[in-house]
C-alpha cells in the first residue's frame, strides 16, 4: 500500500494565524522587506518578516508603522524563527500621538524600553495592556512626562525591578533623603552620605514615590496629584539602562525637548 503524507503535519506546519499586537521597530531587511519587532499580549515579543513592506506600493506597510496597533495575519511554520506576514489592518495609528514632537519621541521610547526588557516569546498581557493604554493617553494628549513615567515604573514592577520606596534600600529607615539607581531605590541620610549621592528636596521624594506606587494601574489617581519632571523620567530611565544595558538612543532626544 502507498503511504501517503500525514496531512494533519501539512496542515499544522503551514497555517494562519492571526494576533493583535504593537509595533516595536522595524529593521530593512534584503531589498523591500523588513523585519518587524512586535508586543503581543499571548506570545510576548516577537519577531516577523514583512515581505515588501517597504515598498511605496505595499498595503501593509502604511500599517505596520513603530507605535500603531494592528491586527497581523502570518504564516505560521514549525521550527522557524520568524514567521512572514500576510496582511495587516490598523486598529489604532494613534495620529495626535505621531504629530506631537514630544509625544511621539515618547512613543519611540517606551517601545525601545519594552524591547530592551523582555525575552522573546513570553506572554505579557500586563506590561501589553499598559503599553497600549500609555500610547491612548498620549493621543489623547495627556501630561507626556507622567505617561512616560507612569509607564517605566509600572513595567518594571511587573518584571521585578521595582524600586524600594516605602524606605532605605538598604537599612529600610523610613526617613529618606535620596535616590539611588545603583542601591534600587531610597536611601536614608546615612546611607546617601556613605554612597555619596545627592540629597533630595522632600517634594521630589514624594512625587517620585507617588509615580512608583501609582503607575500605569492607577494613572488617573496620579494625573490629578501631580505632574512628573524631567528629572523623574531621567531617573527611571537610568533604572532602565542599568538592568538592560541598552542605550536607550530615544532618550538622548527625549531630554532635549
Amino acid at each position: 500500500m502507498p503511504e501517503f503524507p500525514n496531512m494533519d503535519m501539512a496542515v499544522h506546519s503551514a497555517m494562519n494565524e492571526q494576533l493583535e499586537a504593537i509595533v516595536l521597530s522595524l529593521t530593512d531587511y534584503r531589498e523591500n522587506d523588513a523585519v518587524i519587532h512586535v508586543l503581543t499580549a499571548e506570545k510576548g515579543k516577537m519577531a516577523l518578516i514583512g515581505t515588501g513592506v517597504r515598498k511605496v506600493s505595499s498595503k501593509n506597510g502604511r500599517n505596520i508603522q513603530p507605535c500603531t496597533h494592528c491586527s497581523i495575519l502570518y504564516d505560521h511554520k514549525e521550527n522557524r524563527s520568524m514567521q512572514r506576514i500576510r496582511t495587516v489592518s490598523s486598529l489604532h495609528l494613534f495620529r495626535h500621538m505621531k504629530e506631537d514632537l514630544k509625544a511621539s519621541i515618547a512613543g519611540s521610547l517606551l517601545c525601545e524600553a519594552v524591547q530592551s526588557l523582555l525575552e522573546e516569546g513570553e506572554p505579557c498581557q500586563e506590561i501589553y495592556d499598559s503599553l497600549l493604554k500609555a500610547f491612548l493617553y498620549l493621543d489623547e494628549g495627556k501630561h507626556v512626562d507622567t505617561t512616560v513615567c507612569a509607564f517605566l515604573s509600572q513595567m518594571l514592577n511587573d518584571l521585578g525591578f521595582g524600586l524600594q520606596v516605602d524606605g532605605c534600600a538598604i537599612c529600610n529607615d523610613t526617613k529618606v533623603t535620596s535616590f539611588s539607581i545603583g542601591d534600587g531605590g531610597f536611601l536614608c541620610q546615612h546611607h546617601m552620605l556613605a554612597h555619596r549621592t545627592s540629597i533630595w528636596d522632600p517634594l521630589d521624594l514624594k512625587r517620585f514615590r507617588l509615580i512608583n506606587k501609582a503607575g500605569m494601574k492607577h494613572f488617573d489617581i496620579l494625573s490629578e496629584s501631580t505632574q512628573a519632571t524631567s528629572r523623574d523620567v531621567m531617573e527611571l530611565v537610568g533604572v532602565v539602562r542599568m538592568h538592560t544595558g541598552a542605550p536607550l538612543r530615544s532618550y538622548d532626544l527625549y531630554k532635549k525637548i
